[in-house]
């Protein structure tokens, strides 16, 4: 991966004589005693869009609204904290690069943030930034109740973008990202991203971002950091596939249960999943799993190309909701097959048959919602609408060159 590479931006003027003057800008590195972190964590909290988000990740639909600076984790205080019009977090660290310690943890830094970050809900989050009304705050165009359905959902499915923000990437940090990048990869997503500073000579500064490195998604996968020696090593596992009744939390599904008899209509909510999950778990020829998370289970299925890849169909929230996500099948599917159209095709099926069941699309068309209420009864016709996906997917995998 190589670093992108710029000239000095110049101020261009037609003078009164019709002459044109040009002055270069004078670089501001953000070592200078003015321009320090607590400096760069107002600017980007004032001026969201100087992240350029839409390059970094492209689940996440703009604009970005501040959530605050210094919310606290148990892995440390996050610098700045920002959520989308399409209800994904963004957690950003900021870091002068003027030691070597800096740039050897501060990629461990924000992954140990993510782990914290993803056990948190829609509650939560207002808690922590002390955010009376966020959905009020971002105006989506959705009601409510989806709007936030959508952010538990993100949350627990770890749908979550990380930003490094600083006046120069070393090639540690850089190499760290490309390692991210080679390995199984996970539902967040990484960048690195430059600020270049310069001044005019009225003081004025101009901020320039450019991204230098980011990681892809292709699947979850186990990141793990090892304390060792006063740093913090990166260990990944890439994830495996497992028999039915492995991968199975008892405290997850119990925790999992709880959290559904809290909701509104607790007790039939609760119903509808057990009769899901207990379809789902049946001692039967399907190739439909259940994956459990902290607060939410997916429904998966192993890629039939012998790829070792996991699909995601399906994840079932503590929050009492059902969601498909069509960009996460769909890049997970692009990763393997070599016919786009087979892709589309598929996902193109089954939002057909999420509209036939019921199913609420957001306004890009590319995710589907479902109360569990909404599902009394249904809950047999559901699992066997999987069952067909799995079986299309099983047959567009099998004819793909």
């Amino acid at each position: 991966m190589n670093e992108r590479t710029a000239g000095l931006p110049h101020i261009v003027q037609k003078k009164p004589d019709e002459a044109i003057e040009c002055r270069a800008l004078d670089p501001m590195p953000l070592l200078a005693s003015e321009l320090n972190e607590a400096w760069l964590q107002e600017v980007l909290e004032k001026a969201p869009g100087l992240l350029p988000i839409a390059e970094i990740d492209d689940r996440v639909q703009p604009p970005l609204f501040s959530l605050g600076c210094e919310i606290s984790t148990p892995a440390g205080s996050i610098d700045n904290l920002f959520i989308s019009a399409s209800g994904h977090l963004v957690v950003v660290e900021t870091k002068l690069w003027r030691n070597p310690e800096a740039r050897r943890k501060v990629v461990a830094q924000i992954l140990d943030y993510a782990t914290h970050v993803r056990r948190w809900n829609y509650s939560i989050l207002c808690k922590l930034t002390k955010k009376t009304n966020i959905w009020e705050m971002v105006s989506p165009d959705v009601a409510e109740h989806d709007w936030i359905d959508q952010v538990n959902a993100n949350l627990a499915a770890g749908r979550i973008t990380l930003v490094v923000v600083g006046d120069g990437i070393r090639s540690e940090a850089k190499a760290l990202v490309d390692m991210l990048a080679s390995e199984p990869a996970f539902p967040f997503r990484l960048a690195l991203v430059r600020l270049q500073i310069f001044r005019d000579c009225d003081g004025r500064h101009l901020v320039v971002p450019s991204t230098l490195a980011k990681t892809v998604e292709v699947e979850r996968a186990i990141v793990q950091l090892v304390p060792s020696a006063g740093t913090a090593a990166i260990s990944i596992q890439a994830p495996v596939a497992r028999a039915e009744s492995d991968g199975r939390s008892a405290l997850s599904e119990q925790q999992f249960r709880e959290q559904l008899r809290a909701q509104p209509d607790g007790h039939a909510v609760a119903q509808v999943a057990d009769r899901l999950l207990g379809l789902l778990q049946a001692p039967r020829d399907r190739s439909l799993q259940v994956s459990w998370h902290t607060h939410s289970f997916t429904v998966k299925m192993l890629e039939p190309s012998g790829s070792g890849r996991m699909l995601s169909l399906c994840v079932v929230t503590d929050a009492g909701t059902a969601s498909v996500v069509l960009d996460w099948l769909t890049g997970q599917l692009e990763q393997v097959w070599t016919n786009k159209d087979s892709v589309k095709r598929v996902c193109e099926a089954y939002a057909e048959r999420l509209l036939k069941m019921g199913a609420v699309a957001t306004p890009s068309g590319r995710q589907f919602n479902f109360k569990l209420t909404s599902l009394v009864g249904k809950e047999e016709r559901f699992v066997a609408d999987l069952d067909e996906v799995a079986s299309l997917i099983q047959r567009y995998a099998a004819a793909d060159p």
